[in-house]
């Protein structure tokens, strides 16, 4: 698997998108092409299957991708942790499809919900901490 970044945190709010916008800019900045990722995104907005991630559209702004639909590949319009959105919208987080999108990219700085290791664990059968062959 290609080499790439991951923005974590402990909690919402504490600058992880910042941060992701950051690098890419300066990757950017340095001539290198840079993939953004928001890999889970919840509390999207917009109709049906077409929701928006406010934090991957500014991702996506930053690094100047116009890759969209890889940018965000799950994405639900509650704001909640993804395995309760999921629930609620009687969906799943399809980690194909999250593994498939970063797999395109040149170089990722991908930025993930707080705690989100933990969350998504239970859709592929990995315990937390477990996470080092994906």
């Amino acid at each position: 698997m290609k080499a790439g970044i991951f923005i974590t945190g402990t909690d919402t709010e504490v600058g992880k998108t910042v941060i992701s916008a950051g690098l890419a800019l300066v990757l950017r900045d340095r001539g290198i092409k840079v993939g953004v990722m928001k890999p889970v995104a919840t509390g999207c907005y917009g109709l049906d299957e077409r929701l928006i991630s406010m934090d991957a559209a500014f991702l996506m702004e930053a690094a100047q991708n116009e890759f969209v639909p890889l940018t965000s590949p799950s994405r639900f319009r509650n704001p909640l942790a993804p395995n309760v959105a999921a629930m609620l919208e009687k969906k799943e987080v399809n980690v194909q499809s999250i593994l498939k999108s970063y797999q395109r990219g040149t170089r990722v700085v991908a930025t993930g919900l707080a705690g989100q290791r933990c969350q998504v664990a239970q859709f592929v059968g990995v315990e937390p901490g477990g996470f080092d062959g994906i």
